[in-house]
């Protein structure tokens, strides 16, 4: 089943889908379209985005006198000389706007109208002035920036941890935060107001959807490891990139002695692939996807040791778990599709969100056939 939720004038150069609201903000030749449209023409509009409940969006649009401004539903709120990417953002409840900005030889972070900073304008290592911003769902602003030749990360304009040469892409996930930073050669994990290393290597910290763990894979001068609360759970010889946490498991990519990858799941071991893309883990803990190639170059869509192909392009960010354990994923072929457990569904132009299960039968996306924006509904039975 399809529902109609815009029609776009020719000339698309990008969009952004509210599924759960099911709707649209999209930008055609400067010209902003709101779901079925427009409000106006905002040139250079990027970084559209709407609030977790889908009832307001943003964006940021070069303004008459040249410099960048920020929108909040059609009308300018600021004006600076240059607005961070990534930002704006907005607070778990709607109410509140945050954003990086340039002015006057240095950056700033602005909550609404009150403002942080200055940071330094010149970066002492690699990245942005200011990383993603992030609100936690009590309503603080985190995030990352730098002061003379170090990075600090911070909350509402007070130091959480300091001394960093490099600071990357603080993320607040259930209630904990999580970031990478370098220091003295060495990568270090921080949760919160603890950190762990040094590491030689570090992959992005994650935590489970309740908050209860968080962990991250890393390498030593021992060999790897999965650390998860802070102790080591597992040491494996070559660690992958992707750790996948939930109340009831832990998973994570590892190499063997070839460099061939494979899926560990709550020390379980899953079949050998040639190379192994994206981990999602149920809310159980109990069922692992992923995208697993073979020796020919076949990407298969796997739960466990099952396997869903072969196919042409499994897109590795798109994999969604029900929690019965069914496996929704995008094929990003000639035609974009939604298939799940191997079966694919209609193909479209383009898809604007990732299948979200309504329940273990059905799922739910946006999708674009044309210069039309459709919320589709598609049923695949087991």
């Amino acid at each position: 089943m399809e529902t109609t939720l815009a029609r776009l004038p020719d000339g698309l150069s990008s969009a952004y889908a509210h599924l759960g609201a099911r709707r649209v903000i999209a930008v055609t030749s400067d010209e902003v379209i709101v779901d079925d449209h427009s409000i106006g023409r905002f040139p250079g509009a990027r970084d559209l985005r709407f609030s977790p409940d889908g009832s307001r969006h943003a964006f940021v649009s070069q303004t008459a006198s040249g410099r960048q401004g920020v929108y909040v539903d059609g009308l300018q709120i600021a004006e600076h000389d240059g607005v961070s990417l990534s930002t704006p953002v907005f607070s778990s409840d709607g109410r509140e706007l945050a954003y990086g900005a340039y002015d006057g030889g240095a950056w700033w972070v602005y909550r609404g109208t009150t403002r942080f900073g200055p940071f330094d304008a010149e970066q002492p290592g690699a990245g942005w002035n200011t990383c993603p911003l992030v609100f936690t769902p009590e309503g603080a602003l985190v995030y990352a920036a730098t002061r003379g030749d170090a990075w600090s990360l911070e909350r509402d304009g007070e130091t959480i941890s300091a001394g960093w040469r490099l600071v990357r892409d603080p993320i607040y996930a259930a209630g904990r935060l999580l970031a990478k930073a370098r220091r003295d050669g060495a990568w270090y994990a921080i949760d919160g107001i603890e950190s762990y290393g040094p590491f030689a290597t570090l992959n992005d910290p994650v935590a489970s959807e309740d908050g209860s763990l968080a962990g991250f894979s890393a390498e030593s001068k021992d060999g790897g490891l999965i650390i998860v609360n802070g102790k080591v759970v597992a040491r494996p010889s070559r660690v992958g990139m992707v750790v996948a946490l939930a109340r009831g498991g832990v998973a994570y990519q590892a190499e063997d002695d070839a460099g061939r990858e494979y899926v560990v799941l709550s020390g379980q071991r899953m079949p050998i692939c040639c190379s192994v893309r994206g981990l999602v883990l149920s809310a159980s803990g109990d069922a692992v996807g992923y995208v697993g190639v073979d020796d020919h170059h076949r990407e298969y869509a796997c739960v466990n040791e099952e396997r869903f192909g072969p196919h042409a392009n499994v897109d590795h960010l798109s994999l969604r778990l029900s929690p019965g354990g069914r496996l929704a994923y995008l094929l990003a072929e000639e035609r974009s599709r939604i298939a799940v457990d191997g079966s694919s569904g209609p193909g479209y132009d383009a898809l604007w969100s990732n299948a979200h299960f309504i329940d273990e039968q059905t799922v739910e996306y946006i999708a674009q056939r044309g210069r039309e924006f459709v919320h589709v509904v598609a049923e695949h039975p087991r």
